[in-house]
């Protein structure tokens, strides 16, 4: 008879040859799962900086609103400095209850006035604010680690308004 114990040998070399090759194929599976969810994650978080940032907006074309309807009746000298009093005193309570997922330097700068002179272009005023930005943070949907991404959008703010409300607001 021939000598078959040559033949263990090559049977365990096929063996472990087979566990190796099924553990590489759990690992990129893992691999998959994983950079699934990382996808998902920036989807979540580019989602949720859009939102932020339209939120922005809206609340500052309504204090804008708010800030010269209040001061429709001022004269002409007087309805800028108005205007400013008016703006710091609605954006000072937005500053500070800004969200954790939300990080804006606007409400800071309308707050303290951190802007130029309003300029008068025929019956608009144009109100500019230069070099603002919103800053969103992940923020957890359930018990899974947070990733350390984050969105910063640098934008000037550029509004055009009457005394009776905002006409325009726009960003560039």
């Amino acid at each position: 008879m021939l000598n078959r114990r040559g033949h263990i040998g090559t049977v365990l070399m096929v063996f472990g040859a087979l566990v190796l090759v099924i553990y590489a194929l759990f690992a990129l599976q893992n691999i998959r799962d994983d950079a699934k969810e990382l996808r998902v994650q920036s989807r979540i978080l580019v989602v949720d900086a859009l939102v932020n940032h339209k939120i922005v907006l809206l609340s500052v074309k309504d204090l804008i609103s708010r800030a010269a309807k209040e001061n429709a009746g001022a004269g002409a000298d007087a309805f800028e400095t108005a205007f400013r009093n008016s703006l710091s005193a609605f954006a000072t309570p937005l500053r500070s209850s800004e969200q954790s997922s939300n990080i804006n330097s606007v409400f800071g700068k309308l707050a303290v006035g951190d802007y130029p002179p309003l300029k008068l272009d025929g019956e608009y005023y144009v109100l500019t604010v230069a070099d603002v930005f919103d800053k969103t943070l992940p923020i957890s949907r359930d018990s899974k680690p947070l990733s350390s991404s984050e969105i910063i959008q640098y934008y000037s703010l550029v509004v055009r308004f009457t005394r009776e409300g905002v006409v325009s607001l726009g960003t560039g």
